[in-house]
């Protein structure tokens, strides 16, 4: 089975399940595929399956059990995830599905990330591209996935190794594109690449969509959002994070709400509306309670660190920066650690605790130069120098051969800037430079870094608005996905009306052999009729003139007499089979706005139907019924009582008649029992018969199917059973039997209601 399939073969299966032609593999992959498209859709068609009375193979339990697992992961219920993914590899296993078992590797990868550990999530990755294929799409996707984590945990390798080129990302399936782009972006990032980052991302949050992957395409929004925050584009931001969080409240998936919540809220700060950032912030950390030890939970620490900072409210913004910065994240992501530092030291220098905050700001920069970040390098030299122009009296760094520490810092930086190839002096460290050498009395200095500030200001004004610019494009191209997305819905939606074309004449094909089999039906009692009719009309004809001409002998009239009584016994007979024939046929036509509910008491009605059965089966067949009634004897039902009662009879005469055949004893058992996780009931009744064929299994309900035509059954019963029980009783019937063993029916009454008096 597909990881990952496009818009168009998803709705072509909800297609083929609301006509109700999907098979029981096609509605196996639709529950598969709907587990994050529509994860309440494939919850209830997950329980439906199990639910009903039909042979799931272990494949098909272990896929099941999949799609519970992934719906624990995103709801945050790591021991229920854990079971399912148990389940899931055991029937895998069990059945020799690599498939399956790299899509268990997938998921235990993806609860290794949500729950923080993403080191533990590349073996499972390895696992991916072992067991389905480096090249396909699994393996594709396992791989890029792999290569994100690993340029996060070490940004230098991760430039180090690239990514795919657009001509190699073209002639990939769909699903793997989300991952490649999303790949390309976070690299744009770490170049400082914004509006790269940005357009790489929405792209991949496009394709994670087109292809079902919803989780992936809402953390593609996030990073994208932080992109177009850097680009100073918050609006643009906004937009994006509404749409987020439209997604993630559609589905109740509470670790991508407050991962969306804190990065909205980082967006409400930097546009100075620091209630609502804060409001957002604060319910983003009780969604993120559940999942402490996940990267989303750190990041929602930093908006509040931040957030802290922006109130002058230094207590507050230490406490969450130290407590960031023993987060597990901490450990392995140097971009948190660094966050973490800094802020410390940025609030610590507020409370006035310089020389802790001089010792945080040093541990930062040995972060970043050990991480190989030479922007953080730059960032954290900044901070060095802003903590000493605050606290002048702090001490001068060992070996410094610059007239003050701050200036001593803002060189570092400017030397480790002009290391790096294509960087250019950005306006804010020039102008720090420029303060520092004015402080330190050499004007000329001070005057030069000022016009190098001036013009850096001016490039990077021009080349922030080219990067909004590409921002835009790839807002372009993401409405243009959308269109052709909107293309394939269209194609779709014509798929579906194609379909519908063709259930409408299989319908009229069905009412025309409906109507064929009527005819056959009522043709052999009506054409006995009319010959018992015709010959007794000759016979009365004979008599009539045997009487004028006064040569009537008693032998005559006894002959005449036995012919008349026999065709009299033949019509009667026929007329009496044509009537029931079209009673049935009524039946078949039941009005389900019948207006006929009431309350009554269930055991009595099944009792009266057994006992009739009982009784006809040993008048009739010479056979002796065990009957077992596990109901209640004070349940009290609100339904239908006349068609529950027609029903039953129905049933019980189909299992004395086909069930028993050849034997002189069996058992009748009829068990009312709440349905698992759902309103209503089920009724089932159950035999020790003979069983029915395989073959034939598929057909019973059919309107004139029968395996004992010409023994006086019409092949109309079980229909009216199923009709009956559509129409009248607001549920279904199904079957399940097994040759040799028995056969059980199954009534779902799911609009019934009860009571005990």
């Amino acid at each position: 089975m597909d990881l990952f399939i496009d818009e168009a073969r998803y709705q072509a299966l909800l297609s083929k399940l609301g006509q109700g032609a999907a098979s029981l593999d096609e509605r196996v992959a639709l529950c598969w595929h709907q587990r994050q498209r529509e994860p309440a859709a494939a919850q209830q068609l997950a329980s439906a399956l199990l639910a009903q009375p039909i042979a799931l193979s272990a494949g098909d339990r272990a896929r099941l059990a999949l799609v519970r697992a992934e719906q624990a992961l995103l709801a945050i219920q790591p021991d229920a995830a854990r079971a399912a993914l148990h389940e899931a590899r055991a029937g895998f296993s069990q059945t020799a599905d690599p498939e399956g078992l790299a899509d268990c590797a997938w998921l235990q990868a993806l609860q290794a990330v949500l729950e923080g550990r993403q080191p533990q999530a590349l073996p499972f990755l390895d696992e991916v591209r072992e067991r389905a294929g480096k090249d396909s799409l699994r393996g594709l996707a396992a791989g890029l996935w792999g290569d994100l984590l690993r340029t996060f945990a070490d940004p230098a390798a991760g430039r180090a190794r690239g990514a795919p080129g657009q001509e190699a990302i073209d002639a990939w399936p769909l699903g793997a594109k989300a991952w490649a782009h999303e790949l390309r972006g976070t690299l744009a990032a770490q170049r400082s690449d914004y509006g790269r980052a940005a357009a790489e991302r929405l792209l991949a949050c496009e394709f994670a969509l087109a292809s079902g992957q919803v989780q992936r395409a809402v953390v593609a929004i996030h990073n994208a959002a932080d992109a177009l925050n850097n680009l100073g584009a918050y609006e643009q931001s906004l937009h994006w994070m509404e749409r987020a969080l439209a997604l993630v409240r559609e589905r109740a998936w509470p670790q991508l709400m407050g991962y969306s919540l804190a990065q909205l809220g980082d967006t409400l700060r930097r546009l100075g509306r620091l209630d609502a950032a804060q409001e957002a912030v604060q319910e983003a950390l009780a969604l993120l309670s559940k999942a402490p030890t996940s990267r989303p939970f750190a990041i929602a620490l930093k908006c509040e660190g931040d957030l802290a900072l922006d109130r002058a409210e230094a207590a507050a913004a230490l406490e969450a920066f130290e407590q960031l910065g023993q987060h597990p994240q901490a450990q392995t992501q140097p971009d948190l650690a660094i966050f973490a530092l800094r802020g410390q030291a940025q609030a610590l220098s507020l409370l006035d605790r310089s020389e802790q905050a001089l010792a945080c700001a040093l541990r930062a920069l040995e972060r970043a130069t050990a991480s190989g970040h030479a922007f953080r390098q730059i960032e954290a030299l900044r901070a060095l120098a802003s903590l000493h122009t605050r606290h002048p009296a702090l001490p001068c760094p060992p070996g410094s051969t610059a007239p003050n520490a701050a200036l001593h810092h803002l060189l570092q930086a400017q030397a480790l800037a002009e290391t790096l190839p294509g960087f250019e002096i950005p306006s804010e460290l020039a102008e720090a430079l420029a303060d520092a050498w004015a402080a330190a009395g050499d004007m000329a200095q001070a005057y030069q870094l000022s016009r190098a500030a001036n013009a850096a200001r001016q490039r990077s004004q021009t080349e922030l608005a080219n990067q909004r610019v590409l921002a835009m494009q790839a807002l372009h191209q993401t409405d243009k996905a959308r269109a052709e997305a909107a293309e394939q819905a269209r194609r779709a939606d014509a798929l579906m009306r194609e379909m519908a074309q063709r259930v409408q004449q299989g319908k009229l094909q069905a009412l025309g052999q409906l109507v064929a089999g009527v005819a056959h039906e009522l043709n052999t009692p009506i054409g006995n009729s009319m010959m018992a009719a015709s010959h007794w009309q000759a016979r009365n004809e004979a008599l009539s003139q045997a009487v004028q001409a006064q040569a009537l002998r008693r032998s005559a009239l006894d002959d005449y007499l036995l012919h008349a009584r026999q065709s009299a016994e033949l019509l009667a007979r026929n007329l009496s089979r044509a009537a029931a024939l079209v009673e049935q046929f009524k039946q078949i036509a039941v009005d389900s706005t019948t207006e006929a509910r009431r309350r009554f008491s269930l055991r009595p009605l099944c009792e009266a139907a057994l006992q009739t059965c009982q009784h006809e089966a040993l008048q009739e067949q010479g056979l002796k019924l065990e009957l077992e009634l596990q109901i209640d004897a004070g349940l009290e039902l609100d339904s239908d009582p006349v068609a529950l009662q027609q029903l039953l009879a129905e049933l019980c005469r189909n299992a004395r008649l086909h069930a028993f055949v050849g034997r002189s004893e069996g058992r009748l058992r009829l068990q009312l029992e709440p349905r698992p996780g759902r309103a209503g009931f089920r009724l089932s009744l159950s035999d020790n018969g003979c069983g029915i064929a395989e073959a034939d299994l598929g057909r019973i309900f059919e309107p004139f199917f029968s395996t004992r035509f010409g023994q006086g059954r019409s092949g109309l019963g079980l229909h009216v059973c199923h009709n009956l029980a559509l129409a009248r009783l607001g549920g279904s019937l199904s079957v399940q039997s097994t040759p040799g063993q028995g056969t059980c029916f199954v009534l779902e009454l799911g609009d019934a209601r009860s009571s005990m008096p």
